[in-house]
């Protein structure tokens, strides 16, 4: 059944229209290049989902969020030298130590966390573009091509991350309250929302647009949503904040505010990010929104265009701060995922009445476009895995650091000292963060500490990494004292190119140093 409001022809007339055999072939072309892709994510992810080091250098400090909540300790709290949260909302760190009691605190239970969110957007975009079509050809376009977006995202579909998470619970907020009229349904997508948000915040900035549309327009069926969002953020905070003595809303809510901005991107995501790897898929979603653009304030068509606002507002406001790499693409790739399909059927659907021949001429070109797009996305599967000495570099750096007699600490690794049986350590991401806050007490409360146990010679060993001095507030606060209590003992790696994550920042640890 065609959603209300899109007058596009029905798969029943599609199949009913006499199909050329060059439209045919390249049908089952595109087709087959679709499921490869969905196939080519499913064999990669299977192959990395057990890899017992990081895929990309966060997913450790993410594991020791888990690791707190399993220790019965808050995952929010005051900074010390052993862990400092991530500026992100915890429901990834949740949902990884509830898998964890069947797998075990490893990689594993995150990574099937965010599979499964994949595959759980996947079937959401299907079942978009199919809702709104007709078409189940075009509703199985739609899921192929965001998986063949796994390169341009980084392959971050099934990394320890909660950007999967976040935006298959989006896309499944927007579709109820797109499909579904019933109260009960739209106060579900309400519900949804929210838990987008508690996996990462801009999961509520994504879904705002769309709901208050909706709100507007059908607040009789509506208000349940909002009253779900407001209700589980309120009682969420308070819970967070009572339970982590308000550090839930310092890591949360303060601190990601100080991020810096970086405009050079602005220009660089409408052309090198969007427009030239997707082309053909946003063009045709761009087609479809204008043709089909609403004309009345209670057209349900006013939801997609929301949507799709929603989509490319979190991705460029991420992709604009300092740092924002790939992986912030992927809900604006999701968006020229379902615009790819709609798109598509409305130009099919517009054929109907047109003359044999023509039709057949155009959808053909159609589909020689669509293959293009296909094969444009193509990349190196094994690119994206691990190798056999990328486990053994870090199976005998797990040893060197177990063979340490006293603590290591290990920045930004932390998670390789807790397996060689040791503590843990800061992750630097998170100091980086908390260094740029406002709060000069809190900044104070790690750098005294971290200087004082550098001063007093606490560690054993110190495991540093590629990066660990590359920003200057580090490099400040730290260095001196690190250099002049120690020294460079070993150097961890004999061979460039092993041990390092397969997406994201290349770093890597690098030198164990002792005191002097």
């Amino acid at each position: 059944m065609v959603a209300p409001g899109y007058p596009l022809a029905p798969q029943t007339q599609e199949d009913a229209s006499p199909v050329g055999p060059l439209e045919k072939w390249l049908r089952r072309a595109v087709f087959i290049l679709s499921l490869g892709y969905i196939g080519c994510f499913l064999v990669v992810a299977g192959l990395r989902i057990s890899y017992p080091f990081q895929l990309e250098w966060m997913e450790g400090g993410t594991l020791e969020h888990v690791r707190m909540i399993l220790d019965g300790r808050p995952v929010y709290s005051s900074p010390d030298l052993e862990f400092i949260p991530f500026i992100y909302t915890p429901l990834l760190y949740f949902l990884g130590a509830v898998c964890s009691f069947v797998v075990g605190n490893t990689f594993l239970a995150l990574r099937f966390v965010s599979f499964a969110a994949t595959l759980g957007t996947m079937v959401c975009l299907y079942l978009f573009v199919r809702k709104e079509t007709g078409s189940s050809f075009w509703g199985l376009l739609a899921p192929g091509l965001y998986a063949g977006s796994f390169e341009l995202c980084g392959g971050w579909f099934d990394v320890a991350r909660s950007d999967s998470l976040f935006l298959c619970l989006l896309l499944w907020s927007s579709y109820c309250l797109r499909f579904q009229k019933s109260f009960a349904g739209r106060t579900v997508a309400g519900f949804l929302l929210f838990l987008s948000f508690f996996s990462k915040q801009t999961g509520l900035v994504a879904g705002l647009p769309f709901l208050a549309y909706e709100m507007v327009r059908d607040p009789k069926r509506t208000w349940g949503a909002v009253l779900a969002l407001g209700g589980s953020l309120l009682v969420s905070n308070l819970w967070m904040d009572a339970w982590t003595n308000g550090w839930y809303s310092y890591y949360c809510w303060e601190l990601p505010g100080h991020h810096r901005w970086a405009w050079p991107m602005l220009f660089t995501f409408f052309t090198k990010d969007t427009v030239v790897p997707l082309t053909v898929a946003a063009g045709l979603g761009l087609y479809h929104l204008v043709w089909m653009f609403p004309v009345s304030w209670r057209d349900q068509r006013w939801h997609l265009p929301l949507l799709c606002l929603g989509l490319l507002g979190v991705s460029l406001g991420s992709r604009l701060h300092f740092g924002g790499y790939v992986n912030v693409l992927m809900p604006v790739y999701a968006g020229c995922a379902i615009g790819f399909g709609l798109g598509g059927q409305h130009i099919m659907g517009a054929l109907e009445g047109l003359e044999r021949e023509k039709r057949r001429r155009i959808a053909s070109w159609v589909l020689v476009l669509s293959v293009v797009q296909f094969v444009s996305l193509a990349y190196k599967p094994w690119d994206h895995l691990p190798s056999k000495k990328d486990r053994e570099a870090g199976e005998r750096l797990v040893s060197l650091i177990a063979g340490v007699k006293g603590d290591v600490f290990c920045p930004g690794n932390g998670y390789l000292a807790v397996q060689a049986g040791k503590r843990s350590s800061v992750h630097q991401m998170a100091a980086q963060d908390l260094l740029r806050g406002s709060r000069d007490e809190v900044s104070r409360i790690m750098i005294g500490q971290l200087r004082q146990a550098l001063a007093t010679r606490k560690y054993d060993g110190v495991v540093l990494g590629t990066n660990w001095f590359e920003d200057p507030r580090i490099a400040f606060f730290f260095k001196d004292v690190l250099e002049t209590h120690y020294e460079t003992d070993v150097r961890l790696f004999e061979d460039a190119q092993v041990f390092w994550p397969v997406t994201g920042w290349r770093t890597r640890p690098e030198v164990l140093c002792r005191p002097r």
